[in-house]
């Protein structure tokens, strides 16, 4: 029994450094100046995505900062009773972030940025980010960035991953709920009393919930 419950701490404290060493190795071909240019075009042109380049731009601080935030993400979810689910809640939480952050630039709302600001800063506590252009794209870039990175590792390590899979039709309801949920703020701005989405958005927020149960067996 001793023999069998040491195999698999063994096993799981491999798949943990492989996973870690791999991160590893995806934050620098993708963030440092002075890695194999032709491996970051690889994974770049895998995931589309060019906030990297942004971040990198900004300095080694930036990098320092994001790749320790990221090792910290991706050591939770190895180290956790259930890696598969621990993976999927880090993945909701940061298309949540991503997907709020990035809804205020859209051009459906982007001439209302600073009524939403307003509106979402009368709830914070003083130890909270106040919402602005500065924070929110600064947000939106880390999350898109991390998203892309634990998707690279979602498909090589954890579960089968494609163009229409739980990720993508969970983003695709979350981005609806957050505009009918910012349609609700500047309705209620303009003192309109009743809309559609004031009956709709109790549905939503219900689907997105149950969504969620299935996914990760609780709700966030």
């Amino acid at each position: 029994m001793w023999l069998k419950k040491l195999s698999i701490k063994l096993r799981k404290r491999a798949f943990a450094n492989t996973v870690l060493i791999q991160c590893s190795r995806l934050i620098s071909d993708l963030l440092e100046s002075d890695s194999d240019n032709n491996s970051r075009q690889e994974v770049q042109e895998i995931i589309g995505n060019h906030c990297f380049d942004i971040i990198r731009k900004k300095g080694s601080q930036e990098i320092n900062d994001f790749r320790k935030e990221m090792i910290e993400k991706v050591l939770g979810i190895v180290q956790s009773d259930n890696p598969i689910i621990s993976m999927r809640k880090e993945l909701i939480h940061i298309i949540h972030s991503d997907t709020l952050n990035r809804t205020f630039f859209t051009e459906k709302f982007a001439d209302h940025r600073k009524e939403l600001y307003e509106a979402f800063n009368k709830y914070l506590d003083n130890s909270e980010i106040v919402n602005s252009d500065d924070t929110t794209s600064v947000i939106f870039i880390w999350s898109e960035a991390e998203s892309c990175i634990l998707r690279l590792l979602q498909s090589k390590y954890f579960e089968e991953t494609s163009k229409d899979d739980w990720f993508s039709n969970y983003s695709k309801a979350y981005q609806a709920y957050i505009e009918m949920f910012f349609e609700l703020i500047l309705s209620k701005k303009n003192e309109k009393d009743f809309s559609i989405n004031g009956v709709l958005f109790p549905v939503l927020k219900q689907q997105i919930e149950a969504f969620q149960q299935k996914l990760i067996g609780e709700v966030i």
